[in-house]
């Protein structure tokens, strides 16, 4: 059964699962290396001022993704805004009918 095709789907021998994760950590550690030896190699001024100037970027960035997300939160609360208007709307015109009847 647990070999067996289910809902469309195939199961990933768990070997094959870890043997993708052992290059994928063998890669991030190569990367690792490479970054100690660039840091290794600059001096401390050199350093810091690499450090900020990368801060800095992703500040920006950041505050770009917060007014991004600030303006899709108001365009959302500005649309639960005229459905719940819409919907009183509704509900006074329906009520009004009900009494009618």
């Amino acid at each position: 059964m647990k070999d067996q095709e289910w809902s469309g789907l195939l199961k990933i021998p768990s070997e094959e699962v870890i043997k993708e994760l052992r290059i994928e950590l063998g890669k991030a550690n190569s990367y690792i290396k490479e970054l100690e030896e660039k840091l290794s190699s600059l001096s401390g001024k050199e350093v810091k001022q690499q450090t900020l100037t990368c801060l800095n970027g992703r500040v920006k960035n950041l505050e770009k993704e917060l007014n991004s997300s600030r303006k899709e939160c108001n365009k959302v609360v500005e649309h639960n805004l005229r459905m719940q208007k819409q919907l009183f709307i509704l509900l006074k015109n329906n009520g009004n009918e009900w009494r009618k009847i």
